[in-house]
């Protein structure tokens, strides 16, 4: 592989900044569309428009001009995000001027109303070169000497401090859960003096303890969302911004995209969610710009012409997996290779015959060829694995899950937080499962578990479900009863049903996730504190409705044949 001086990168890195900005600020589009813009300007006074023209002009190459002797990539950065929100200032004093001549004479300041409307073309121009992160650091930079005149009013708290006051949390839920159980049997008591003529004080001191436990939980509750709001967010945030984001790059690359997403409500550390916007974005960009065919090549392959990427996040054994893919044709596997011999990342000899992962794998040393690799330059994605790393995570390009799309898996540490669970019993052992998976909880007769393709199903509602016997997978024999308890989960990309003994409760709780060396124990998200101080391991359901169903069912009862009715 080449190899080049710290200072040649950063220059290198200087110019691709500087291209992006000048290719954005001098683009024909944007002259076009102030043109457009000016042309509806209705019966403007002598050379007005002309001279409106010039003035955003000005303002444009006279940044243009700051940008190209700036030599450090920070500085053309933070210079963007500067200017950014000085267009942004500039834009909403203009509004607000033109509201108020509204108010006040019933008719717009045109003047003031196109110069808003042309500031609104810049900041469409620059806004794809900046991240939410990077506007972000921006703002701060901006106000901070105003941020220490409110210096009274923030409270800081030391990370490890702020883990134990969670991890404390989750010790009082389980003891609150342990107070259930005598309050039950008191109420129980109290309601057999009562059915037999006798009152007593335990009947009242029952009704008061049930009103403070009531009110107990209602507190605990609120102080559980609280401190997880301090530091956990939903995923969702996150997928909605990158979105969007893929909306706005199907426009400049002239691609038509459509966005699923799934597991929203997975959370987040705060920090981590803010860090992962940048990398997470330049993925995004791969896909629209490096993956998805334009419409008329979508449609001369037999595809819809609209491009899908899917955002998916779960939980996944002791980490979050955020994966993200497309339908797209993927980056030319042999113009990667090319690329890469030339770059002497790969032997140049030809005697070694790379996979197709492997060429694709290549994108992170030598980035995208075609007509977009300035855009998706390895430079880029070599940082955005530096990121994901530095976030105590892990990206990996995966096989493609749609015909030759990219396939990107973010693997992240998860943190402690509280969620519901369903308990339910397997024998003697107790486990939990996330609630958020569960579609629901049915009981079926034996007789009606069909075999199809030498798997066991149950009909629900006219689809065939695989039923997993969860007894076989954790080795806790099961009793034979007529009647079959299934929980029904939603797995990856279908449902499964997952065979138990018996539905014990609904609970809120702490998951607290798995330390080595359990972190690789299949099926597993972590554990959590049962009321009876018990440890109960929480299942993972995606990691279960992709195993081999016949290996976990080899105990599995033949299915038997319902009586022939005569």
């Amino acid at each position: 592989m080449k190899k080049t001086s710290a200072s040649a990168i950063a220059d290198e890195l200087a110019g691709v900044a500087l291209q992006d900005a000048e290719r954005a600020l001098f683009a024909d589009e944007l002259e076009a569309r102030w043109h457009a813009c000016l042309a509806g300007w209705p019966d403007p006074p002598d050379g007005a428009a002309e001279a409106t023209r010039e003035w955003i002009a000005a303002i444009r190459d006279e940044f243009a001009e700051i940008i190209r002797v700036v030599a450090e990539p920070n500085d053309i950065e933070m210079a963007l995000i500067t200017w950014y929100l000085h267009l942004r200032s500039q834009w909403a004093l203009y509004n607000m001027q033109c509201q108020y001549a509204m108010v006040k004479q019933g008719i717009p300041n045109f003047e003031k109303l196109f110069r808003a409307s042309l500031l609104t073309t810049l900041l469409d121009a620059v806004e794809p070169l900046l991240t939410y992160i990077d506007v972000e650091r921006g703002h701060e930079a901006v106000a901070s000497p105003l941020m220490r005149t409110r210096a009274d009013t923030m409270l800081s708290v030391r990370r490890d401090k702020y883990d134990r006051m969670v991890d404390t949390l989750g010790r009082a839920a389980a003891i609150r859960l342990r107070m259930g159980n005598p309050l039950r049997q008191l109420n129980a008591a109290a309601d057999e003096g009562k059915a037999q003529g006798r009152t007593s004080k335990i009947e009242r001191l029952g009704s008061e303890l049930e009103r403070t436990y009531n009110e107990l939980n209602r507190l605990m509750d609120a102080l559980q969302e609280q401190a997880l709001g301090l530091r956990l967010v939903p995923v969702r945030t996150l997928f909605e911004r990158l979105e969007r984001f893929a909306e706005q790059q199907g426009e400049r690359y002239e691609r038509t995209v459509r966005v699923h997403t799934s597991g929203v409500d997975v959370k987040l550390d705060q920090d981590t969610a803010k860090a992962l916007v940048e990398p997470m974005i330049h993925l995004v960009r791969s896909m629209v710009a490096g993956s998805i065919e334009p419409p008329a090549a979508r449609k001369e392959k037999g595809k819809p012409a609209a491009g899908h990427l899917d955002f998916s996040a779960t939980y996944h054994g002791g980490s979050i997996h955020l994966n993200l893919y497309d339908d797209g044709a993927g980056p030319d596997a042999e113009a990667l290779e090319a690329l890469a011999r030339a770059n002497g990342v790969v032997d140049d000899d030809g005697e070694v015959a790379l996979t197709e992962s492997a060429r694709r794998a290549l994108i992170f040393q030598v980035g995208f060829p075609g007509e977009h690799a300035e855009d998706l330059s390895a430079d880029r994605l070599q940082r955005t694995q530096r990121i994901v790393e530095q976030s105590g995570g892990e990206i990996h390009l995966r096989p493609p899950l749609k015909a030759k799309g990219l396939h990107f898996r973010v693997i992240l540490p998860v943190a402690m937080t509280f969620t519901s669970l369903l308990i339910v019993r397997v024998g003697d052992e107790r486990f939990a499962l996330p609630m958020q998976q569960v579609r629901e909880m049915i009981q079926v007769p034996e007789a009606e578990i069909r075999t199809v393709h030498g798997k066991p199903m149950v009909d629900l509602r006219g689809d065939n479900v695989a039923v997993l016997n969860l007894g076989v997978l954790v080795g806790c024999p099961q009793p034979t009863t007529e009647r079959m308890n299934l929980v029904i989960l939603e797995g990856s990309d279908r449902l499964i049903a997952l065979q138990v003994t018996d539905f014990v409760k609904q609970i809120e709780a702490a998951l607290h996730p798995m330390d080595s060396p359990l972190l690789d124990v299949k099926y597993v998200l972590g554990a959590t504190i049962l009321e009876d101080n018990v440890a109960a391991l929480v299942l993972d359901p995606t990691e279960l409705a992709s195993t081999e169903r016949a290996a976990l069912n080899r105990a599995m009862p033949e299915p038997k044949e319902p009586a022939a009715v005569t």
